[in-house]
């Protein structure tokens, strides 16, 4: 009988050690997309533009340019308890641009925040043509493109500080 009992337990013993545990301290993942609130540098409110691989298969997003610097880490505001989720990895002052290196093990990606939804990269609205634009201050709101010249745009939609960044749909 204890012969039994002790090879029942060594059994016991020896599949809980096979099992795979999760590590005690991951982090949840942030659900991303285009429209989505996030922090740079801890201090610096800004939108995502949209998230997409590049062309190696890394995960990004995209961002204005003036929202950080190169460097600078990325939280996502409305989930603060995943960390970091990526780092600002360039940018164009020019163009007002950055593209930020995402952590895929933090980030779920999506294509649809509230009512933006990013399917594609298309090219912009022609003068008088409706736009909306998706920003974590004012949300959603739409209006018409007022001038496009190719190097500088003017759209008559609801904006605020922190909407930067944001995708004009």
């Amino acid at each position: 009988m204890f012969k039994r009992v002790l090879v029942a337990v060594a059994a016991v013993a020896t599949t809980a050690a096979l099992m795979p545990s999760a590590p005690a301290d991951a982090a949840p993942r942030a659900t991303v997309g285009g429209g989505s609130g996030i922090i740079l540098a801890g201090n610096s409110l800004c939108t995502m533009t949209a998230v997409g691989h590049d062309r190696t298969g890394r995960l990004v997003g995209l961002t204005a340019a003036h929202c950080g610097g190169v460097g600078n880490t990325v939280q996502a505001e409305r989930k603060r308890s995943a960390g970091v989720i990526g780092t600002i990895a360039t940018r164009s002052e020019k163009l007002d641009v950055a593209v930020i290196a995402l952590n895929p093990s933090r980030v779920k990606a999506v294509r649809q925040v509230g009512k933006a939804r990013i399917s594609r990269v298309g090219v912009y609205p022609k003068p008088f043509s409706n736009v909306c634009k998706a920003g974590r201050t004012t949300g959603f709101t739409c209006g018409p493109t007022l001038l496009d010249d190719g190097d500088a745009s003017l759209n008559y939609v609801c904006a605020d500080h922190g909407d930067s960044g944001g995708p004009i749909i």
